[in-house]
């Protein structure tokens, strides 16, 4: 089991981190999982893997917004979703939205799941609930990298729109 980030001596609380995406909504999300070719955004069972990558995704935007399918999961495996996550490697955390804490079995309204622990393809990772601007949004933070992937490759390629994860 990971250690609880508020307990390491650099912990700032995510209830400070306001990420600001103007430019995302529930639509975005939508277009998004229609150009990974899912039917939409929050029915999604098996992310799309290319040839040696935990997962490929794409540039969307006129922001040119980083999203990545990736599967998610309770701690005892028991129940395990593919999220479409927006990569954002300035939050220091990872969030998940009320749609994705209901689909693995979480209880949204429940203030004392501050952070949750998941499982995000082969690493474990505290994520928190979406709120505010962002509560339809799961956000992708730099606790994923350093967590998870220590010798991971993003590959962004602006020009075709494709990014891999491996």
């Amino acid at each position: 089991m990971p250690m609880d980030p508020a307990d390491e001596p650099w912990y700032i609380s995510p209830d400070l981190y306001r990420p600001v995406l103007t430019d995302i909504t529930e639509d975005t999300l939508d277009h998004v999982a229609k150009e990974l070719n899912y039917e939409d955004s929050w029915r999604i069972d098996e992310p799309k893997k290319g040839n040696g990558c935990v997962s490929s995704g794409l540039v969307y935007g006129r922001n040119s917004r980083i999203f990545l399918p990736l599967t998610v999961e309770t701690p005892d495996g028991k129940i395990s979703r593919t999220v479409i996550f927006l990569v954002d490697t300035t939050s220091p955390y990872t969030y998940v939205s009320r749609m994705t804490l209901c689909l693995l079995g979480k209880s949204p309204g429940n203030t004392s799941d501050r952070s949750i622990e998941l499982k995000i393809e082969d690493g474990t990772v505290w994520a928190h609930k979406s709120r505010d601007s962002f509560s339809k949004i799961d956000i992708l933070g730099s606790d994923f990298f350093f967590s998870t992937y220590r010798n991971f490759q993003l590959t962004i390629e602006y020009g075709c729109r494709h990014v891999e994860l491996g």
